[in-house]
């Protein structure tokens, strides 16, 4: 079950990142881009409460389970990216959305709008956009 759900997950996901890499071509609601984010985070939440739920394996299903315990950690920090670029990108004004979804201004778009009233917080989000954005 988790096995299968993490694997929706990851395809959930992989469809919501081709869609932004063609710079959310052709435009959607953002009700429905949000989505393309919550349903594979509701997957991998669910792959993850049933992991979890494991409290004893056999030797022989250790490894497996401690591997696909790292993978559904993988995509949920994957999901959750992508879900902390939405919240930014949702509240840019709707002229301004397309300048950080372009190659060249992806980082730098969004990044300059983050700057703009973080204070303190800066060089958080100046690392996590230089070191997590795809």
């Amino acid at each position: 079950m988790a096995m299968d759900l993490q694997g929706k997950a990851t395809d959930a996901i992989n469809e919501f990142v081709r869609y932004r890499n063609k710079a959310f071509e052709p435009l959607k609601p953002d009700a429905e881009i949000q989505a393309m984010v919550d349903v594979p985070e509701e997957l991998i939440n669910r792959a993850d409460s049933a992991i979890n739920s494991i409290r004893t394996a056999p030797e022989r299903y250790r490894e497996p389970i401690l591997k696909l315990r790292d993978q559904i950690m993988e995509v949920a920090t994957t999901v959750y990216k992508h879900k902390l670029f939405l919240r930014q990108y949702f509240k840019l004004p709707a002229k301004q959305r397309k300048g950080c979804l372009s190659r060249r201004n992806k980082k730098e778009g969004l990044l300059v709008y983050l700057l703009s009233g973080l204070g303190s917080k800066r060089f958080l989000f100046y690392f996590f956009i230089k070191r997590y954005s795809t």
